[in-house]
């Protein structure tokens, strides 16, 4: 929504691979605050983004352009937009 194009090391779908990135020291991770438990609150330092565009009410979803998804993330995706059309 900005126009800001990110330089993106690493990319998962599962929250792990994200949590240990950014505990190596390597970078940062963008992740919301449910996704860290209490163990990972100890020794990393959860910054709270504040910005406009994020506190609009508004939900995206973003893929990697070119990249395959699994059927079940497009099978859920799906759900999520019809069950997100019968609401609007």
């Amino acid at each position: 929504m900005e126009g800001l194009t990110p330089s993106i090391t690493l990319q998962s779908d599962h929250i792990n691979p994200v949590i240990q990135f950014a505990r190596s020291g390597t970078g940062v991770s963008l992740v919301s605050g449910l996704s860290l438990d209490r163990r990972d609150r100890e020794d990393l330092v959860a910054v709270p983004v504040d910005h406009p565009v994020l506190r609009q009410r508004q939900g995206q979803i973003q893929t990697m352009t070119g990249r395959t998804q699994p059927a079940i993330l497009t099978a859920f995706v799906d759900a999520l937009i019809d069950a997100l059309e019968m609401l609007a």
